[in-house]
């Protein structure tokens, strides 16, 4: 379900019409694991938040069914006392607020949107600006998109797109006061386009946000500016490395060709599963971590 700064939170689904599922807090580097006790209520979702370099202790954060229905409860684990507790009172629910799919943890908060946080410290949600339309518009969900939301060795970045030039990625970063999102990137990947011209959708109108058949799995930053990459899906044909610095790339993993020897093994930081989209890519960082 998430990646969090070397360990991976799990979930074990038993039947897809009951809340009976199974929680883990996985470390593969040390290949050790522990199944997460249940809450007080039915589960909605989960997130974790693991940051070694402010304590050697993991929280798990739980959104669940307040035994006040319809209203929904916060409940937090904590590695250091192996208990949950009630995080401040119920709430109405809330068809933004799930818990279940693209959640971050970055800065000592839980992003569960691009504009909506839980704030561990204070133990509370916030809200904070949309990022301004590169194209001096308004933002609206039927001419802009996020593509991609997602957090690399430090830095949290969103990358929106418009339906009129959809190879044009704006990639934005957070301030790290998590104030507000200023632009880091423009790129245009016209030129994977036409080394992939089966990633075209003929059938669709080019302003159709499903017209180019391409997908952006990762940010991924390096220890130098220079170093930093997008990592690209082609649907059955690649995945290709995309640097952002000379604008070159190239392919880590040719499906056309089945040679698909292991994904990304040039680069151990990152580890793709088999979906390949952004909700279901994570990175993984070694973690001494043990239990």
């Amino acid at each position: 379900m998430q990646s969090c700064n070397g360990l991976l939170l799990c979930c074990t689904k038993h039947n897809p019409f009951t809340f009976n599922e199974d929680y883990y807090i996985f470390n593969p580097t040390t290949q050790q694991f522990i199944t997460l006790p249940k809450p007080g209520g039915d589960v909605i979702g989960m997130s974790l938040a693991f940051d070694p370099r402010k304590s050697p202790h993991y929280k798990v954060i739980c959104l669940r069914i307040s035994e006040l229905e319809p209203e929904n409860q916060i409940e937090i684990y904590s590695s250091e006392t192996k208990k949950w507790r009630v995080s401040g009172p119920s709430f109405p629910k809330r068809y933004d607020i799930s818990f279940r799919h693209g959640l971050v943890y970055w800065n000592g908060a839980i992003y569960v949107s691009c504009n909506k946080r839980f704030n561990l410290e204070q133990e509370q949600f916030e809200e904070f600006p949309m990022p301004n339309c590169f194209d001096g518009q308004e933002w609206d969900k039927e001419n802009h998109r996020i593509v991609y939301f997602g957090e690399s060795y430090g830095h949290l970045h969103l990358i929106q797109v418009r339906s009129q030039k959809l190879t044009s990625y704006n990639i934005y970063e957070m301030k790290n006061d998590g104030t507000e999102w200023f632009l880091k990137y423009e790129v245009n990947v016209e030129d994977v386009v036409l080394a992939y011209p089966r990633i075209i959708r003929r059938y669709l109108e080019q302003t159709d946000f499903h017209y180019c058949a391409m997908v952006v799995v990762n940010v991924v930053r390096g220890e130098k500016e220079e170093d930093t990459f997008l990592v690209l899906h082609i649907p059955e044909m690649a995945i290709l490395r995309y640097n952002l610095a000379d604008k070159s790339f190239h392919m880590l993993c040719d499906f056309d060709s089945g040679q698909n020897k292991g994904i990304l093994e040039e680069f151990d930081e990152l580890a793709v599963c088999l979906h390949f989209h952004s909700s279901s890519t994570y990175q993984y960082i070694e973690s001494t971590y043990y239990w």
